[in-house]
């Protein structure tokens, strides 16, 4: 009856290890496919004539859900200028007219914004 016990807990133990193993493999292919997805982003870029940054909004405000692990904001102000969430765009292309691109920002992971005339302001905690 002893040996049965003995041998059920390796095997548990066994169990465990096994499936720690599997985690720490699918944490590492992640982390590799996010460096891949960031490199592939870079050299998009590069292509499309853009070898600065993209830009990094000052606030972000109402958040109404997620994209790619990151919270989507219906609201961004980017260099003084406020922005409404328009879509998602995997690739940092934006409308072909320049007289549009004005208007439009590309922040990653791949948020389009457009730029509102509305006075954006925090949602009040009432």
């Amino acid at each position: 009856m002893e040996l049965l016990i003995i041998e059920a807990l390796l095997w548990i133990g066994f169990g465990l290890l096994i499936w720690a193993m599997r985690d720490s493999l699918a944490n590492i292919e992640r982390e590799a496919e996010l460096r891949e997805r960031q490199w592939r982003n870079a050299q998009l870029a590069l292509q499309h004539g853009r070898t600065g940054r993209y830009p990094v909004p000052q606030r972000l405000l109402n958040p109404i859900g997620r994209y790619d692990g990151q919270p989507i904001h219906e609201f961004a102000i980017i260099d003084g200028r406020q922005y409404r969430f328009a879509h998602v765009c995997p690739t940092p292309e934006l409308p072909s007219s320049s007289r549009d691109c004005a208007h439009y920002q590309w922040i990653a992971p791949g948020l389009v914004y457009v730029e509102c005339a509305a006075s954006v302001t925090e949602p009040s905690a009432a």
